[in-house]
Order: C-alpha cells, then sequence, then structure tokens
C-alpha cells in the first residue's frame, strides 16, 4: 500500500540493520483499516492513539502509515479500564 518510505521508516525509529551497511529493514506498515481488524479496537481509537503518539505512525497525505510492532507492543501491554480519575 505504502511505497517509497524508507524516510517514514527512519523517522519511526527504525535505523539501518543488515550485513549490507546500506540496506533499510523496512518496518511492516499497516493502514488505519487494518489496525482497527487486527486488534479489535474502534478506527477512532486508533487515530486518538497515533494524534496523542501513543502508537508510532505518520500521515502520508491523508492516510496514516502505522508501525505494526509498535501497535502490537500498545496492545499487549496492560492498561486499566475505563476513564481516569478525576482531580478535585
Amino acid at each position: 500500500m505504502f511505497k517509497g518510505l524508507e524516510g517514514v521508516a527512519k523517522r519511526l525509529g527504525h535505523g539501518i540493520m543488515g550485513q549490507n551497511s546500506s540496506e533499510v529493514v523496512m518496518p511492516k506498515l499497516i493502514s488505519v483499516t487494518e489496525a482497527a481488524k487486527e486488534t479489535g479496537f474502534s478506527r477512532a481509537y486508533i487515530k486518538r492513539l497515533l494524534a496523542q503518539g501513543r502508537v508510532k505512525g505518520e500521515k502520508i497525505g491523508s492516510y496514516w502509515a502505522i508501525d505494526k510492532q509498535d501497535l502490537q507492543r500498545f496492545h499487549r501491554t496492560p492498561r486499566k479500564i475505563g476513564r481516569p480519575p478525576v482531580d478535585k
């Protein structure tokens, strides 16, 4: 789906790796729709995670390229259910 994303890979924190020093290891990038299907989260929640920087991704035009490995890390991380308490 996404082409020519070497710069995106570097901005998402993926360095140059491999036996050949010029070899760039590309992360698996997925769309918001694919991320929602994989995690069971809504598309709106995925977009909110991206906007908050809780999941790595980069907006390309009107589409998001999401780092699948980072999304999986977030999905595995235990979180408290419900809204956080309100400070009074």
